[in-house]
This record gives C-alpha cells, sequence and structure tokens, in this order.
C-alpha cells in the first residue's frame, strides 16, 4: 500500500505541538517501513526554503519526498478554495492510496486516495474566544473538509473523540483513538543543580512549560501559588514557553505583583526543559483544555510530580499518577500544590506511579496504532 505522509508541519526550526507529532509519528513510521512511504510539503518559489527542514528531520530515510512550489501551505489555509480547482495528487504530483494529514489546516477538497486526518482537539470551536477570527474559520473549514470527505479520524485521546461525536454526530467507527509517544533520549531524569543555576534556577520550585497563552489557566497558577507562598517563601514559580497574543492580562498580574520568585523564561530548549522538569518539585499542567497534553507525559518521564485538570485528556494521560484538580477553582489548585510541597512520602508515590505511567506511551506505539488503522480501513 502506498500511504503519503503530509510533512507540511514538520518546516520549522523549533518544533512545539503539532510539529513534534508529525516529525516524531513520520520518524516512527519510516524506521518501520511497513508501507510504500513517501512525503510531501508546500513552499511557494522555494521562498522559506522548507526542503531544509524536511532533510534536518527526514533526510536520513530512504523515501520520496514531493515539494509543491506552485502554491503556498499558508494561502491553502486561507484560502481553501484554491483547493476546489486542483486534486491535491496533482499538486504534489504523488500517486497514493492513502494519504494522512496531521492537522485540517488544510485538508484538500478533492484528493485521488483515502483520507486520513489527525485531529487534536477542538480548541478552536469550544474555545473560541483564544483565536483570531482568520484562524478559527480556517480550522473549521478544514475539519468541515475532512468531515465531508468522509475521513478517517486518528484522535488523539478518547476526549476529543467524544468531542468529536458530540459537536458533529460523526461516526464513531470513523474516529481511533490513538495516543501520543514521548521521545525517550530527550525525557528521563536528569537533575543538575549547577545547570539550573546558571539558568538563574534554584530549588525549592514549580514549573510550568507550555505556551504563555489565557487557556493554559495561568493566572491561577500564578495566584495559586501567592496563596502558598507566604507558607514557603524559598519556593519559587518558573513559567516557561512562548508568549501567545491573548497573554496580556497574565503580564498585567505578574507587573502587579513584582514577585522576583515568579521567573519567567521564554522558550526553552529540550535539554532545559528535562533539566527543568527533573529538578522540580512539581510540574503544573492545570489547562482549560487539552487534545492530549504532551507537557504531562514529558513531566512523568522526567520523574517530576503532576499536578493538572480533571477534565478533557489530562486524565486519560495522568492515569492515577498526579492530582486531578478542577481548574476552575484556584482553592483546590493551590491545595494540591500544598500537599505536594509538604510531604517528600507523597512525591515519591507521585514519582514511581509517572515512571509507570510514561511506560505505557511511545512512538513506537504509536506508530504501530497508526498502522493499524491504515490497515483496517483502506
Amino acid at each position: 500500500m502506498k500511504v503519503v505522509l503530509e510533512a507540511q508541519h514538520a518546516c520549522t526550526p523549533d518544533p512545539r505541538g503539532i510539529p513534534v507529532y508529525t516529525i516524531e509519528l513520520f520518524k516512527a513510521l519510516l524506521r518501520r517501513k511497513t508501507f510504500d512511504y513517501s512525503l510531501t510539503f508546500f513552499d511557494k518559489d522555494k521562498e522559506r526554503n522548507n526542503r531544509q527542514y524536511i532533510d534536518k528531520y527526514f533526510g536520513g530515510f530512504d523515501v520520496p519526498k514531493y515539494e509543491c512550489n506552485t502554491i503556498s501551505y499558508r494561502d491553502l489555509m486561507y484560502t481553501p478554495e484554491q483547493y476546489k480547482n486542483c486534486y491535491y495528487n496533482d499538486m504534489t504530483g504523488t500517486e497514493g492510496d492513502l494519504y494522512h494529514f496531521t492537522h485540517v489546516n488544510p485538508v484538500p477538497s478533492l484528493l485521488k486516495g483515502k483520507m486520513v486526518v489527525t485531529l487534536h482537539d477542538l480548541l478552536p470551536l469550544l474555545f473560541p474566544m483564544y483565536f483570531c477570527d482568520a484562524d478559527r474559520e480556517a480550522f473549521l473549514n478544514g475539519l468541515n473538509t475532512a468531515l465531508d470527505n468522509d475521513a478517517i479520524i486518528m484522535a488523539d485521546s478518547l476526549a476529543t473523540k467524544k468531542d468529536i461525536i458530540r459537536e458533529y454526530g460523526y461516526d464513531a467507527d470513523k474516529i481511533h483513538v490513538v495516543y501520543l509517544g514521548y521521545d525517550k533520549q530527550l525525557h528521563y531524569p536528569d537533575k543538575d543543580e549547577k545547570f539550573l543555576a546558571e539558568m538563574g534556577i534554584t530549588s525549592p520550585y514549580m514549573f510550568y512549560c507550555g505556551a504563555i497563552d489565557m487557556r493554559k489557566n495561568i493566572l491561577s497558577t500564578i495566584d495559586a501559588f501567592m496563596m502558598i507562598s507566604k507558607d514557603f517563601p524559598e519556593l519559587k514559580l518558573v513559567l516557561a514557553g512562548g508568549e501567545c497574543p491573548n497573554n496580556a492580562p497574565i503580564k498585567k498580574r505578574l507587573e502587579e505583583l513584582k514577585d522576583d520568585r515568579i521567573i519567567t523564561m521564554g522558550y526553552i530548549s529540550d535539554e532545559q526543559k528535562r533539566k527543568l522538569m527533573s529538578g522540580a518539585t512539581a510540574f503544573l499542567f492545570p489547562s482549560f483544555y487539552e487534545g492530549f497534553g504532551l507537557p504531562i507525559l514529558e513531566a512523568m518521564a522526567c520523574g517530576c510530580p503532576v499536578i493538572t485538570s480533571d477534565v478533557s485528556s489530562m486524565p486519560e494521560v495522568v492515569g492515577d499518577a498526579g492530582i486531578l484538580i478542577n481548574p476552575e477553582s484556584t482553592l483546590e489548585l493551590a491545595e494540591a500544590m500544598n500537599k505536594v510541597v509538604s510531604s517528600e512520602t507523597l512525591r515519591r508515590g507521585m514519582i514511581e506511579k509517572g515512571f509507570l505511567q510514561a511506560k505505557k506511551f511511545s512512538w513506537d506505539k504509536t506508530a504501530e496504532e497508526v498502522e493499524e488503522v491504515y490497515r483496517k480501513k483502506y
């Protein structure tokens, strides 16, 4: 069977979120060599030099790589009517039995072959206040196109599967839950106080890593920290991640507090993330909604106790290894933080359970399950 993998979301120098999924899943699939794989990507007039990223992540694999230089992927996302004039196969010069798109932004309306689409979440539909109109419309157009084309949907979690069934009434038999994995070469216990000190971080501290985004519940995280900080004057809160357009209230709160125990770091490297997770008293991830919540898995693999939300996919990822809280309750989050800081016994138990939970996930397992869907549904 010829399987064409749409690798556009791998075309970035700093992969986060969906690009990580695209890169790690496709690498695992290409290593397995189960099917006749090829890769596609777009780069109008080669202006972005996307070939460099395809070569960086997939250059070691002897598979065909098809580059479309006549149209921009971004144009397709925001003006999808361009897809209606030409088959995706003709655009990319590919002939496949099955095409896998790792995001709904965008999927083609004209395709010769079976369409498989990974649906990570329904954030733009369920939380429209966090998205600009253009991005929300692009997402909804892509999702509707996938459903109209009778696509096979791969959901990152059972929660996302339930969302798509509830919101669209899509056939449950066409939605397959396939969990993500994590890179064991990057995420493992690696405590290094000297390394952290060079970054200006000293123990004890609680750690958040992800987008500095209102939907991640960072305001509540800051307020919960302030509620317990008087009892733990040496405790710090470290926030790492790129800023999002909706983060003005977060910046305002930090400016109002002017507390040097709250440390913001911006983007960090994989090595920095590993060492920060490994040394943290707890990893905080009280998000309002996640399609999967990969940082939870990464933190457990690094031996860090996890406090996360009891909604959407997060209970599926953390299992019984973490403390689940209501993301709407700052008090509940503060109480969970207090418990973890106060009890070494509790932390040790959470760490051991976290290692066991993390072992249930791997990119090779993800790839194996993805291929099973290819095989059954072709």
